[in-house]
């Protein structure tokens, strides 16, 4: 479901393997032509550059649904999945086995909500999915512009977030600003109203890896080991 992963983290998986060998199998399906990777597809590509001729695996007892579902829930629990990469697979699940949203949320015991965000990410113009791929803009942000229901509105509004960046919540209230002008039978605004009033001075905070200053809306908050960050840190530094 992974289409792709960094070169970085495939490097370092190399180094690893070459250290201290393969610690994990990858999981496989029988397939008429041989064998399909359910689970381990970063271990594969390592094992490939790696020229190994026979690799550890185990062979998954279930063919079908219940190997995809094995594979979204394998690939969710390691390396972060890119959510358009997850969109796009839970798309295929949908077309391929005839599953509602429903069908498909209970299958791989998330909520409705989870996939129909997701499958709304892939309904809504290709720049703004492109765009969370890439990291210049949230999933939660992204799922707000996805909810505004006037297509033309939607799209000027997508095309301000990518231009200018915006966060979840000033997202959502661009949402609720351009649906409740619909629903007056107003014309939404032309430029998306920001977080702030212009006489509001920009607000900005520094970053505690770089030191440099950004927009608060371009900064995020994350719970990190106090060792983890030091060691984070020292790295930086080094650089």
């Amino acid at each position: 479901m992974r289409l792709g992963f960094s070169p970085e983290s495939l490097d370092e998986l190399v180094a690893s393997i070459k250290e201290v060998g393969l610690l994990n199998p990858i999981t496989v399906k029988k397939i008429e032509a041989g064998y399909e990777v359910v689970a381990g597809n970063r271990r594969f590509a390592a094992l490939r550059r790696l020229k190994w001729k026979e690799i550890p695996a185990i062979v998954f007892p279930k063919d079908g649904l219940d190997a995809e579902v094995a594979k979204l829930h394998e690939n969710s629990v390691r390396e972060a999945v890119n959510v358009v990469d997850e969109a796009n697979f839970l798309l295929d699940l949908a077309s391929a086995y005839k599953l509602n949203g429903k069908q498909l949320a209970t299958k791989i015991g998330r909520t409705e909500s989870y996939v129909s965000d997701r499958l709304r990410l892939l309904k809504a113009p290709p720049e703004l999915s492109d765009a969370v791929a890439k990291g210049e803009l949230s999933f939660s942000a992204a799922r707000e512009l996805t909810k505004i229901r006037d297509e033309n509105v939607q799209r000027e509004y997508i095309a301000h977030a990518i231009r200018s960046g915006v966060n979840d919540s000033t997202a959502a209230q661009w949402r609720k600003d351009a649906n409740n002008a619909q629903d007056a039978g107003q014309a939404a605004p032309a430029e998306p109203v920001a977080g702030v009033s212009d006489s509001v001075p920009e607000i900005r905070v520094q970053c505690a890896l770089t030191g440099k200053s950004y927009r608060i809306d371009r900064t995020m908050v994350v719970r990190v080991h106090i060792d983890s960050w030091n060691e984070l840190v020292a790295e930086t530094l080094k650089q």
